[in-house]
């Protein structure tokens, strides 16, 4: 018995390690640019969630976040890829989506799930015909157990179990029916496969795979692995190019996995505004914190989920704060996104005016984003600085949706227009360094000899290195002598390269991008106070590389029918200044 256990054990390990990622430079694994189709490129697509269908409504009632839900906004949740489809694809198309996500397999049985297809499939085909991509949803480890064990009596082997040996459960262990599969297990990947297999069958684009975050559930190394069983079948066995997408989360210990993801994708970004005292621009380090470790060329999409008040399962946003929110992940690198499930899905069927009105301002929104493309597919980011971080530290800044800058360092930065990057130390890569003329060290680093090194080198090719003391930041909330004193030495570091100064406005920031297309920059201005700014005064500081366009006279695009063109506009001979008279919510001002 004994032999026969060992000769099992050995077989398991050779079997696991014939799965395992190979390299990091083995495409079918680690996708590179060349993976992505213009479609998927950052600015070209406009992105949704639309969540729906009979499995989608049952998987509601079994989740603690949605089992609020009335009536009537379930009966449209299981009946919006039928009995509403038609209407729901309208309104797609007037916000002007050409993406979204729909539900394909949630945890329940082939069998349970079989009529769920059935619509999706006709979903699909027909979102194909308005243009519009598909993303098929599948939670990569979720199994609702009375239907699994039920119809596929082996999946009492598929659950993954905690320390005490008690099954692991969703929602932190509120949902007792829906419980949480080794993704370990061979036998669970294969039924995976055969999910994946008719979804590519049926015509979709890409997949969202949800629910990969939690490290209890599967650390690094079998997350990855299993990940990478699954785009070896896409891409070997189906011959598909389909893309993945996936939320592992902000932990810097688990986002580093979106390297095996074409496309990256993140939960709780918050509602952008000015709400009484509080100005949140939390959003901003978040998209720099994600682009500083995904490579440039990834997609991003961001979901605001979280809202001053409430969040996506309770409600939607009013159009001020969708608008923002639109802006805010173009103007940074990203694509906003909404969970419309429930309340709001309901309320754009049954006509409701407040949520048509937020719809027709997310349309316009996109509507400009699609005219102006050409701002936004391949632009590329302009900051001279990088700004590290570290989880390691007291009381951990990062954590699962990063709610607090306990420094202040990173929203102070962000929200006086200082162009810097965000690079987490674990993924800093020495060549990356090289592309700035100065770096910031925060004192609550735990720093190593690697660090050391890098920065010694870095000096040592001519960059600035500024550390900023613990006292120093520990002082922002409360003393505005520090804030100053951090923003000139932050600003110090670049003298000689491009800048920003954004003045008479005190809820306004801005951001600086390279045109992709040709030789120029796009000064994205978001104003994030509910009222109207005026007298918006904007300084360029131009470097060597676009020292030619001080000179050219800017112009200015907006969305907005409120806002104002340009005033007093001056050049000098590495400068460009003008005053916005009136900024309602977002405009770009292009020097090219």
């Amino acid at each position: 018995m004994v032999f026969l256990r060992l000769a099992g054990a050995a077989l398991w390990i050779a079997v696991a390690l014939s799965a395992a990622p190979r390299t990091d430079h083995d495409p079918v694994l680690y996708p590179g640019p060349e993976q992505v189709p213009e479609w998927a490129q950052q600015g070209k697509y406009r992105f949704a969630r639309l969540d729906g269908g009979p499995i989608e409504v049952l998987k509601t009632a079994r989740s603690s976040w949605g089992m609020h839900f009335t009536a009537r906004e379930k009966e449209v949740l299981g009946n919006l890829y039928s009995t509403y489809r038609d209407r729901m694809i309208d309104l797609l198309g007037q916000a002007n989506l050409n993406w979204v996500w729909i539900t394909w397999s949630v945890g329940y049985s082939w069998e349970d799930e079989a009529r769920q297809r059935d619509e999706c499939r006709t979903l699909t085909a027909k979102l194909h015909e308005k243009g519009i991509r598909v993303a098929a949803y599948l939670c990569a480890a979720s199994m609702f157990w009375e239907s699994m064990f039920r119809d596929e009596p082996r999946s009492t082997r598929w659950l993954r179990f905690d320390p005490q040996y008690v099954p692991f459960r969703y929602s932190g262990g509120r949902d007792p029916l829906r419980f949480v599969a080794d993704v370990s297990n061979p036998e669970w990947v294969e039924y995976q496969k055969r999910r994946i297999g008719a979804a590519i069958d049926a015509g979709v684009d890409a997949f969202f795979l949800d629910n990969t975050s939690q490290t209890a559930w599967a650390d690094n190394e079998t997350m990855d692995r299993y990940i990478g069983q699954l785009r070896r079948y896409i891409r070997e066995e189906k011959r598909s190019t389909v893309l993945l997408l996936t939320n592992y989360g902000l932990a810097s210990n688990r986002i580093v996995l979106n390297r095996n993801m074409e496309i990256v994708f993140n939960e709780y970004w918050v509602e952008p505004g000015v709400f009484g005292q509080e100005w949140n621009t939390t959003n901003v380090r978040r998209m720099k914190y994600v682009r500083g470790v995904a490579p440039e060329w990834k997609p991003l999409i961001s979901e605001y989920s979280r809202f001053h008040e409430g969040d996506r399962a309770h409600g939607w946003l009013k159009p001020k704060s969708a608008q923002l929110g639109i802006a805010e992940a173009a103007a940074f690198g990203s694509a906003y996104a909404w969970d419309m499930e429930g309340p709001f899905d309901a309320a754009l069927v049954d006509g409701n005016a407040g949520a048509l009105e937020t719809w027709k301002a997310i349309g316009r929104y996109n509507r400009f984003l699609k005219d102006h493309e050409d701002l936004y597919w391949k632009a590329r980011g302009t900051a001279p600085v990088a700004v590290l971080i570290f989880e390691r530290r007291r009381g951990n800044v990062i954590q699962f949706g990063w709610d607090k800058d306990q420094t202040g360092l990173y929203d102070l930065l962000a929200k006086h227009s200082v162009l810097h990057d965000i690079r987490l130390v674990d993924a800093l890569e020495e060549k990356q360094l090289a592309a700035y003329a100065g770096v910031v060290v925060p004192a609550f680093l735990d720093s190593s000899a690697r660090l050391t090194d890098m920065l010694k080198r870095f000096r040592k090719n001519g960059g600035k290195v500024v550390t900023l003391s613990e006292a120093l930041l520990e002082s922002l909330e409360t003393n505005e002598a520090a804030r100053r004193e951090v923003l000139e030495r932050v600003r110090g570091l670049a003298p000689d390269r491009i800048g920003l100064a954004v003045e008479g406005a005190p809820h306004v920031l801005g951001n600086v991008t390279r045109l992709g297309s040709r030789k120029g920059i796009a000064i994205h201005l978001l104003n994030y106070a509910p009222e109207a700014a005026s007298g918006v005064r904007v300084r360029v500081n131009l470097d060597r590389e676009f020292a030619s366009l001080a000179d050219t006279l800017p112009r200015l695009l907006t969305p907005d029918s409120q806002t104002e063109g340009l005033a007093a506009v001056r050049s000098g001979v590495s400068t460009v200044e003008f005053q916005i008279q009136n900024l309602d919510t977002y405009g770009v001002v292009v020097i090219e």
